[in-house]
């Protein structure tokens, strides 16, 4: 019975001291917590970036922008909870420019801004720098292209050989036009904008390259790139080269008889020959340039001819001459004036269904030309006029046509003028008698 009425007692010298011991071990968890989450701690965060963002600000509706800054990071220093601030980085804070007084371009000490991103309780303890220099002002583009001349390509390095030269008027680039963009001070200080080849070659052909920079000038001076913004970062220069021959000059002659010796005529031009450029290297293969031809019956002595150099989509003269003047050299030549009768006229390529009566009796007055020693030994006998009609529309009646006057066997003489005979043609009767 005794130990009974004693267990109440033991039990509640218990019950103190378990709430004794839940006190006390209340108090150091909350010393603990207290000391490691809710202590106030100071952090240093380094390299923060600055946000020099304007939107909503004056100078944004102003039209202005940031074009230079002395810093675009800082140091800071910021108090919290530990708790709050024990694992903060860089990207946790929000760092910008205090903007309320840019009102226009120009360079502004700006103080900065530091906050939490999340909106946390902290304090800022110190910034560092605690102001940047900030220079605003318009930004405006300008473009540059090779079509106005405002972009110019510069070939320095860039020579030929003998045998060609650098077309500069087709030199052209890929892409043909640059936009430019930047501060408006700056855009203003360019007078000139170059692209500029860095080959350094002797061309023997048109060369395509993309080694090219950008140059953008103030006068003599060269601009920094980095402080523009440019539409186009790479560029294709095209430096294409003309070709150069000099070439003798040539003329053909019509109105030769078949037996005449063309060969036997010998002139000379004045200039002798002319320098010719082309695009095409292969105007270096030809030989001579044909003045056209020159009517043999015109070709007495002392007669010079002023012959105009012909035009070419292949080429073009660069001698700054348009005309020859073509002199024969008949040294040795003479003149006889002789007649023809009409047994010694004849019709070549005569139409089969007309008959043709040649009606002239003589041809007097012929000029012949040619070396002394054969007009010496030539006789009327040995004339022909020659009545070529394969060009000749014919029509019943009486034709006047030219005739050739020559020599079948002195092929260095011609006749000089001209002369014409009378001819008429009959058509043929084609009626057939059909034998039953």
């Amino acid at each position: 019975m005794d130990k009974i009425g004693k267990a109440p007692q033991v039990s509640k010298k218990r019950d103190i001291f378990v709430r004794i011991s839940c006190v006390v071990i209340s108090v150091v968890l909350w010393f603990i917590l207290s000391v490691t989450l809710f202590s106030m701690i100071y952090t240093t965060l380094k390299n923060v970036p600055i946000d020099f963002t304007l939107t909503g600000s004056y100078a944004d509706i102003a039209g202005l922008s940031v074009v230079e800054a002395d810093y675009d990071k800082i140091n800071v220093q910021i108090s919290g909870q530990r708790y709050i601030i024990g694992d903060y980085k860089p990207e946790d804070l929000e760092v910008t420019l205090n903007l309320d007084n840019v009102r226009a371009e120009g360079i502004y000490e700006l103080p900065v801004v530091v906050k939490s991103k999340n909106g946390d309780a902290i304090s800022v303890e110190e910034i560092s720098p605690s102001t940047v220099k900030v220079k605003f002002d318009y930004i405006v583009s300008k473009t540059f292209s090779l079509e106005d001349e405002t972009l110019d390509i510069q070939i320095p390095g860039i020579s030929t050989g003998s045998d060609c030269t650098i077309d500069f008027e087709n030199i052209t680039a890929s892409p043909s036009s640059v936009t430019v963009s930047g501060a408006k001070e700056q855009i203003d200080l360019i007078t000139e904008c170059v692209l500029r080849v860095n080959n350094e070659q002797v061309l023997t052909g048109s060369l395509s390259t993309s080694d090219v920079d950008l140059l953008l000038y103030n006068n003599s001076a060269v601009l920094d790139n980095s402080l523009f913004e440019f539409d186009q970062t790479s560029y294709n220069a095209i430096i294409p080269v003309i070709y150069r021959a000099t070439v003798p000059f040539k003329v053909d002659f019509r109105g030769c008889p078949d037996t005449f010796d063309v060969s036997s005529i010998k002139y000379t031009t004045d200039p002798e020959e002319v320098t010719i450029m082309s695009s095409n290297k292969k105007i270096q293969t030809l030989s001579e340039i044909s003045l056209g031809y020159l009517n043999l019956n015109e070709i007495i002595p002392g007669r010079e001819f002023v012959m105009p150099i012909p035009k070419s989509n292949e080429y073009d003269v660069v001698s700054g001459i348009d005309t020859v003047t073509l002199n024969f050299d008949l040294e040795g030549y003479s003149e006889r004036v002789v007649s023809l009768s009409g047994n010694q006229i004849y019709i070549k390529y005569a139409p089969s269904n007309y008959d043709a009566n040649i009606e002239t009796l003589k041809i007097g007055n012929v000029r012949l030309i040619g070396p002394e020693d054969q007009l010496e030994s030539i006789s009327a006998v040995d004339l022909v006029a020659e009545v070529n009609l394969i060009d000749w529309d014919v029509t019943e009646g009486t034709m006047t046509l030219p005739a050739t006057v020559y020599s079948p066997n002195y092929p260095e003489v011609w006749s000089a003028g001209s002369y014409t005979v009378m001819v008429t043609f009959t058509e043929k009767d084609n009626d057939t008698v059909t034998v039953g």
